[in-house]
């Protein structure tokens, strides 16, 4: 039996208000590893997860402008997961295991920086006003995907298919 399965069904026997939040990088609802589909959340394996790919598509509509692409990418995980996963899943911008959100908006290519500067390197005053700029917009969006994951699911998803946002104010 899966490792995953017995822990959650353990989880339960001890505490059944806890959740497990899996650290999946992709959309959770249909990721291939080692040539197996896994069921995070069919299979009752996950509450949620970490939202990376709601990370991506944020931090490219800000940097990139392109509604219709942060549309589709935003739908698709409205769409294919579970409601009671979107209740509780761990929305980030970053995290110790990715690049800073700072950087990622501040460079088209952050790994164009060499290797040996990383460590020491610090972004200019223009970079960081520029970014934490951008950070305050996506304050915004943070509170738009609150309220939009845990009261409008259904409304956002008919805006989201007849609007197409141009920028963020």
């Amino acid at each position: 039996m899966n490792s995953l399965i017995v822990f959650a069904k353990q989880r339960k026997y001890y505490d059944k208000d806890a959740l497990i939040i899996g650290e999946v990088w992709e959309d959770a609802t249909n990721k291939i590893s080692y040539n197996t589909r896994r069921r995070y959340f069919l299979g009752k394996q996950l509450d949620s997860v970490m939202n990376y790919p709601w990370k991506d598509a944020i931090i490219n509509f800000v940097k990139y402008n392109d509604a219709k692409k942060f549309s589709v990418e935003i739908l698709k995980l409205v769409e294919n997961y579970p409601q009671p996963a979107l209740d509780c899943i761990m929305n980030l911008l970053d995290s110790h295991d990715t690049e800073r959100v700072l950087t990622l908006l501040a460079f088209d290519n952050p790994e164009s920086i060499p290797v040996n500067e990383r460590p020491t390197y610090k972004l200019s005053d223009e970079q960081y006003t520029k970014s934490s700029r951008t950070i305050k917009n996506l304050q915004v969006l943070f509170n738009l995907h609150y309220l939009v994951s845990h009261v409008f699911t259904m409304e956002m998803k008919l805006v989201c298919m007849a609007l197409e946002i141009h920028t963020i104010v």
